[in-house]
């Protein structure tokens, strides 16, 4: 089944500031509620082709996945694809100056639920994920505060 879901969050800082935090990738562990663990397999600074070894807990499932940038524009937007691992998906990150000032993160996934378990069905993890999203993106916000 294909999921997909996007949330936003306004954050008062500028987008360069955020963006830089979200495109630290070995960081997102201290913000997004499903990784448990990343790490870069590719020693260039970060840009299209940029390797990431993941490891996710999502829906009571942990996943093993490697991802790819795919996308990346400089304190504007960031896009990574899983080029291995169970479950197919897309992540993106875009940070949209607010003409008042400060910024709105956009985030957005899809990704192709392949393991059979009648138990999960499309809504509950397309819920699921929604609310992960929103609640990680509030901690990014909250921790971005903090360090003003």
């Amino acid at each position: 089944m294909q999921i997909k879901v996007r949330q936003q969050v306004y954050i008062g800082r500028p987008a360069a500031s955020i963006f830089a935090y979200v495109s630290d990738l070995e960081q997102m562990t201290g913000w997004s509620s499903a990784l448990v663990a990343v790490q870069k397999l590719t020693p260039e600074i970060i840009g299209p082709g940029t390797l990431v070894q993941s490891t996710l807990h999502v829906c009571e499932r942990k996943l093993e996945m490697i991802f790819e940038v795919v996308e990346y524009e400089s304190d504007r937007y960031l896009a990574l694809k899983s080029i291995a691992g169970h479950t197919p998906c897309f992540f993106s990150y875009r940070c949209q100056p607010v003409a008042a000032g400060g910024t709105t993160l956009l985030a957005e996934l899809a990704l192709q639920w392949i393991e059979e378990d009648p138990a999960l069905k499309e809504e509950t993890i397309s819920r699921t994920l929604r609310h992960q999203l929103a609640y990680d993106l509030r901690t990014l916000r909250d921790a971005l505060s903090e360090n003003v």
